[in-house]
C-alpha cells in the first residue's frame, strides 16, 4: 500500500510510464491516490489492478480520475470487491472518458444497477471497443440493458458475458439468472447491430428457444465473426444455427459446450459453413482488403491485450504524423481536405 500511493504520487509529474501492472496490495488508499494522479497524467497507457482488494471507497476515487482522465486506453479492475454501488460510480465515468477502448470489470461483484448503468454509459461512450463482464450477476434487467445499447452502439467490438447465470440450478433461483426473453432481446440487438466482432456467452444454460433466436439472428448480421455460447445444446437449437449458417457470411468461429448427445451429422455444417467464411476472410486479406477480424484473446486475456494496445498506438500516431503534414501543406491555402493521405509513423 505505501509503494501503491508513493508510486501513484511520482505518476502525478511522471511523461514516461506506459503501463503499469499492480497487483493485490494496493487497496483503497492506493486506489484513491491512482485515482489523483490520472487526473493529471497522461502518459499512461494501461492499468492492471486486478484483485488489489478495492472496494466502494478506492472504486468511487479511482472512478473520478478516470472520469478526468485523457490518456489511458486499457484498464483491468477485475477481481476487486466493487459491487453494484461502485458499478455505477464507475459507469457515470465510462459516460464521460473518450480514450478507453479495454475494460474488465469481470469478478467485481457486479449485479443488476451496475451492469445497466454501463449499458446506458455504452450509449452515449463512441470509444469503447472491448469489455469483459464475466461472473457478473446481471439478471434479465442488466442483460436487456445490454440489448438496448447495442441498438445504437456501433463502437463496442469484444463484449465477454462468461460466466453468468442463464438459467438457475436446481434450488437455488433468484433474480441473477437471465431469462430467455432477454437473450431474445440480445439476438434481436444483434439483428441491427453493425459493431460487435465477438461475443462470448460461455458457462450458461441458453436452452433451445435461445439458440433459435440466435439462428435468426445471424441471418441478417453481416459483422459477427465469433460466437462462444453455452451448454447444452439440442439437436432443434443445433439445428437452428446450422440453417442460419447457410446464409450467412462473416462468422467463422462459433463454439459451443456440453454437446455430447449431438451426432457429428448436426453439427458438420456449421463447421463447414465457418470454414467457408473463414477461407473468405483470408481471401480478401490477400488481396488487399482489410476486414475487422478477432482479436477477442488479446481484449480478455490482459497479457494478450498489448497488440491491440500498439496498433492504437501506431494509429495516433500516424493520425497525428498526417494532420501535421497536411497543415504544412495547406498553411496559408485554405482549409485541408477531408481526406489527406496518412504517413506512416516514424520508427
Amino acid at each position: 500500500l505505501t509503494k501503491a500511493c508513493a508510486l501513484a504520487e511520482e505518476l502525478a509529474t511522471d511523461t514516461h510510464a506506459v503501463h503499469l501492472h499492480l497487483t493485490f496490495h494496493c487497496g483503497d488508499k492506493g486506489a484513491a491516490a491512482l485515482g489523483a494522479a490520472l487526473k493529471v497524467n497522461s502518459s499512461l497507457r494501461s492499468l492492471h489492478m486486478q484483485c488489489n482488494q478495492v472496494k466502494l471507497k478506492g472504486i468511487s476515487a479511482l472512478s473520478d480520475g478516470i472520469g478526468h482522465n485523457r490518456g489511458l486506453l486499457l484498464l483491468d479492475l477485475g477481481g476487486n470487491e466493487l459491487g453494484d454501488e461502485g458499478g455505477v460510480l464507475f459507469a457515470a465515468a465510462l459516460a464521460v472518458n473518450h480514450t478507453l477502448i479495454s475494460v474488465g470489470v469481470q469478478g467485481c461483484g457486479f449485479g443488476e444497477a451496475a451492469v445497466t448503468a454501463i449499458a446506458a454509459a455504452l450509449k452515449s461512450n463512441r470509444t469503447l471497443e472491448c469489455i469483459n463482464f464475466g461472473m457478473a450477476a446481471m439478471g434479465s434487467k442488466g442483460m436487456l440493458a445490454l440489448a438496448d445499447a447495442l441498438t445504437s452502439n456501433s463502437t463496442l467490438r469484444h463484449m465477454c458475458c462468461d460466466h453468468v447465470e442463464f438459467e438457475a440450478p436446481p434450488g437455488h433461483a433468484g433474480t441473477y439468472v437471465v431469462g430467455v426473453e432477454a437473450l431474445k432481446a440480445l439476438a434481436s440487438a444483434l439483428e441491427v447491430n453493425t459493431g460487435l466482432i465477438s461475443l462470448r456467452l460461455n458457462s450458461g444454460r441458453l436452452g433451445d428457444e435461445a439458440y433459435e433466436a440466435f439462428g435468426s439472428a445471424l441471418r441478417l448480421n453481416r459483422t459477427l465473426r465469433t460466437l462462444h455460447a453455452g451448454w447444452h445444446m439440442t439437436s432443434r437449437g443445433c439445428a437452428a444455427l446450422a440453417a442460419a449458417m447457410e446464409v450467412n457470411t462473416s462468422l467463422y468461429s462459433l463454439m459451443f459446450e456440453g454437446v455430447a448427445g449431438l451426432a457429428e451429422a448436426d453439427k458438420a455444417p456449421i463447421a463447414a459453413s465457418c470454414q467457408r467464411n473463414k477461407e473468405a476472410v483470408i481471401a480478401a486479406q490477400k488481396a488487399g482488403e482489410q476486414p475487422q477480424i478477432d482479436n477477442m484473446l488479446k481484449c480478455f486475456n490482459w497479457m494478450r491485450a498489448f497488440p491491440l494496445l500498439k496498433s492504437h498506438l501506431e494509429a495516433a500516431s500516424a493520425a497525428s504524423t498526417s494532420t501535421s503534414a497536411s497543415n504544412e501543406t495547406v498553411r496559408g491555402v485554405g482549409k485541408k481536405r477531408a481526406g489527406a493521405t496518412q504517413t506512416k509513423p516514424p520508427a
